[in-house]
C-alpha cells in the first residue's frame, strides 16, 4: 500500500525503501487487518519529516483532532503519543528482540500511562480534555521527565551510524 503512495509520486521504490515502508506499514498495523488508520500513520511519520518539534507536534496534534474543536480526549492523546513510539520502536535496532506482542503491550502501556499522566494534571485542573497550550505546559512543567523520547522528535539527537561519538 505504501509502495503505491511513492510510485504515485513518480520515485522508484527501492529494494531498502520498500522494506522501510512495509516495516512502517507492519508496525502500525496491530490487528494484522492490512490497513491502518490514516491518522495514526501520518502523525508518527512526522516524526521523520524536517522541521522543528513543536511544528511536528502541532501538525499530529490536528490529526487526532476528529471534531476539529482544538482539543483531544483521553482516547486521542493515547494515540497521539502511541503513534510517535511506534514509528521510534520500527527505527530502533533493540525493539527487533521483542515479540510483536511484547513490543505493542509495551508501546500501548508506556501511551496510556503519559496519556493518564497528561489527563490527571487536566482533571486537577477542572478540564475534560486537552489543547495543544495544555499538553505544551504539561511537558514544560515536567513532562519532559516522564515522556524523555519526545525530544527525538528534533532529528537532531539522533545518532546515527557513522557519526563519531564525540
Amino acid at each position: 500500500a505504501m509502495e503505491a503512495v511513492i510510485a504515485d509520486s513518480g520515485r522508484a521504490v527501492d529494494a531498502e525503501m520498500s522494506f522501510t515502508l512495509a516495516n512502517f506499514f507492519s508496525s502500525f498495523d496491530l490487528k494484522q487487518s492490512d490497513a491502518v488508520p490514516l491518522s495514526q500513520l501520518m502523525g508518527g511519520l512526522a516524526l521523520l519529516c524536517r522541521g522543528r518539534k513543536s511544528a511536528k507536534l502541532s501538525f499530529a496534534f490536528g490529526l487526532f483532532d476528529r471534531n476539529s474543536k482544538g482539543h483531544l480526549t483521553v482516547d486521542e492523546i493515547f494515540l497521539f503519543l502511541r503513534s510517535f513510539l511506534i514509528v521510534l520502536f520500527s527505527c530502533c535496532a533493540q525493539s527487533l528482540e521483542l515479540s510483536a506482542d511484547d513490543l505493542t503491550d509495551w508501546i500501548n502501556d508506556t501511551s496510556r500511562m503519559i496519556s493518564e499522566n497528561i489527563m490527571e494534571r487536566q482533571w486537577n485542573l477542572g478540564k475534560s480534555d486537552v489543547t495543544f497550550d495544555d499538553f505544551g505546559e504539561w511537558y514544560n512543567d515536567g513532562g519532559f521527565d516522564t515522556a524523555p523520547w519526545l525530544e527525538l522528535l528534533d532529528l537532531n539527537k539522533w545518532a546515527m551510524d557513522g557519526q563519531n561519538d564525540a
